[in-house]
């Protein structure tokens, strides 16, 4: 979980793991949900979107009721930013300057495929023949069946 406030008109992140055994009590003050998962565009944002008072008072949630939906649309800064939150489809924020024709044109190029950077057997799927990709799948099959094998004689 990352806390963000700002202070003294400094903005500062704070990660805390929540099964971390130093943690005695989590009190909840305003249970909401946001348009998007990700608020790292908040970095990127005015102040005011990010601070909360220190002795901000509990407000209180009823059970059994669905979580209310924050629809509140964050104007960004002007550039230069964290990272080109533009790319990524957020809904939560939007910025005042029209963006040039190659930044919208690789927007929805890259948004798609944005998942693939991360896909390791990308290159094996793509450029190794079928015969050989069934050959390596054969391969593992009695590797895995001679492990499977030794870890029950083991037993």
């Amino acid at each position: 979980m990352i806390l963000r406030n700002v202070i003294d008109g400094l903005g500062c992140e704070i990660k805390y793991d929540l099964y971390n055994p130093t943690i005695r009590k989590i009190e909840v003050l305003k249970l909401e949900r946001r348009l998007d998962e990700q608020l790292f565009y908040l970095r990127d944002a005015p102040p005011e979107h990010s601070t909360f008072p220190f002795d901000m008072e509990a407000t209180p949630h009823p059970e059994g009721l669905a979580v209310p939906l924050n629809e509140t649309v964050v104007h960004l800064n002007p550039f230069p930013w964290k990272t080109r939150w533009e790319l990524y489809g957020f809904r939560g924020f939007t910025y005042d300057f029209l963006p040039s024709r190659k930044v919208v044109r690789k927007a929805k190029v890259l948004a798609p495929l944005e998942w693939e950077r991360f896909d390791l057997m990308k290159k094996y799927r793509v450029q190794i023949p079928l015969e050989d990709q069934e050959e390596m799948f054969k391969d593992i099959l009695v590797h895995n069946c001679g492990t499977f094998e030794k870890k029950r004689r083991r037993r």
